[in-house]
């Protein structure tokens, strides 16, 4: 038979262990989610409170050698007109940028299409210096190729191989004697292929013009060697 005392009693004697451990359960899930929450509002507070880094301000434009340039400026018109060849580089110079070390602000490339006989120029520049200059590579104009009466010939593109860093490192090694009395004059480059050698060459100048240069080195651009050097 069923002892209902006997019962009552086990469930009697049981209460004061059974809601202590309710009570402990209810009391930590209130303490714990009181935590998470706290703890997500610290969280959130933080995210709306943390200070913005300030942005790195770019770094100013560097001057670069002619092969660096040549990448962009070749781009531009590979493709026109079959087969290009290259018919003169010149260095020009920005007012912001300082040329250095066989190193330069502006590129100038001429480009011959013998298919076409056309000449395409491109300039490279490292920033912008409007009207005259805009940052990156374009098209600068174009004109009628004719061989007749023209003091330099194109050249292939493999057969530039020798950048102006290292032409302005061999010029400035054999006009050292010149430059110890002459460092404030500008340098300048111009690499072309003329009947005065076979091989394309830098004539790495010193002045403000191919014109009125005061010294010139001459410099193999295909093997990098030195040729010639002398006044003017």
């Amino acid at each position: 038979m069923f002892d209902s005392s006997v019962r009552v009693n086990d469930m009697t004697n049981d209460l004061p262990r059974i809601l202590p451990r309710r009570r402990w359960l209810r009391e930590s899930a209130g303490f714990l989610g009181g935590a998470a929450s706290a703890a997500l509002l610290l969280a959130l507070g933080g995210c709306g409170s943390a200070p913005k880094q300030p942005a790195e301000p770019e770094p100013p434009p560097e001057p670069v050698s002619a092969l660096k340039a040549f990448t962009s400026a070749y781009g531009r018109v590979r493709g026109r007109g079959g087969e290009l060849e290259i018919l003169s580089i010149s260095n020009l110079n920005l007012q912001t940028v300082e040329s250095k070390d066989g190193k330069s602000g502006v590129w100038q490339f001429q480009f011959v299409s013998p298919a076409e006989k056309m000449v395409y120029n491109v300039r490279y520049a490292v920033a912008d210096e409007l009207p005259s200059f805009r940052e990156g590579a374009w098209d600068s104009g174009s004109q009628g190729y004719d061989a007749r009466g023209m003091r330099a010939r194109p050249f292939p593109v493999a057969a530039l191989r020798c950048d102006s860093t290292t032409a302005y490192e061999i010029a400035a090694k054999e006009a050292k004697e010149f430059l110890d009395k002459n460092s404030k004059l500008p340098v300048n480059f111009i690499c072309e292929l003329t009947d005065a050698y076979q091989l394309p060459t830098w004539r790495v100048y010193w002045g403000a013009s191919v014109s009125t240069a005061v010294y010139s080195v001459y410099v193999d651009a295909n093997q990098s060697k030195f040729l010639k050097k002398g006044k003017g």
